[in-house]
């Protein structure tokens, strides 16, 4: 003690280089475990052990075309995977483009995006008012949505959208459901800027088409 009394300044000089540099430390690690938790919070909000399958690129007169380009991807293939693969618990067709939907006087161009009912439970996606399709609305390609908080935000303000009718492109169609609002996503996407469909309806009543953009499939966990 007498020899930190005598030293006075190098002494606090001593105590002030180990306190800064421990609290450097903590902070370091802090940030670091904060970042970790909030790219792991991110992985889980992307679904429930995703497997995330997209249709293949074509190459025409030797020009490779980007990725969703074959119209093979087929809900046949999704049904196989789920059965000759015994890891594979859920699964769902995909379809989606660019809509315009319209109510009253308003207007907004967004996402849509045909799937079956398991598709909630696959991204971990919560209704928050309403309730969701069920396989009865696919299995009659029913002209009933759900809506993403965005959309709502847009279209409606303050109102209640839930049993109202808006029009996807020249469908009318009712809401029987508002989405969870999950935010931006790690790129920096909206992902509550989009319209949820059967993907029945999707394809016959918006699209016209008989494939699938994707499938999408969850995975059973194993210890």
């Amino acid at each position: 003690m007498r020899s930190l009394l005598r030293n006075r300044i190098r002494s606090v000089l001593t105590m002030l280089g180990i306190i800064v540099g421990v609290s450097s430390f903590i902070c370091v690690v802090a940030v670091g475990n904060a970042g970790t938790q909030r790219v792991e919070e991110q992985l889980q909000s992307l679904g429930d052990n995703l497997i995330w399958v997209e249709a293949g690129a074509r190459a025409v007169n030797g020009v490779r075309l980007g990725s969703r380009q074959t119209k093979t991807l087929t809900v046949e293939d999704g049904k196989a995977v789920l059965d000759q693969i015994g890891l594979i618990k859920s699964m769902s067709p995909n379809i989606d483009g660019r809509i315009q939907v319209v109510y009253g006087n308003q207007n907004w161009g967004t996402t849509y995006r045909g799937v079956s009912p398991e598709f909630l439970e696959i991204r971990k996606w919560e209704v928050a008012s309403g309730a969701a399709f069920t396989q009865y609305d696919v299995t009659n390609a029913a002209s009933v949505c759900l809506l993403g908080k965005t959309v709502v935000d847009n279209l409606f303000g303050e109102e209640d959208p839930v049993g109202t009718i808006v029009r996807v492109q020249d469908m009318p169609c009712r809401v029987i459901g508002v989405l969870q609002a999950k935010g931006v996503s790690a790129t920096g996407q909206d992902q509550d800027d989009f319209v949820l469909l059967p993907y029945t309806t999707g394809q016959k009543r918006i699209s016209g088409v008989t494939w699938l953009d994707d499938i999408f499939f969850s995975g059973m966990s194993v210890q």
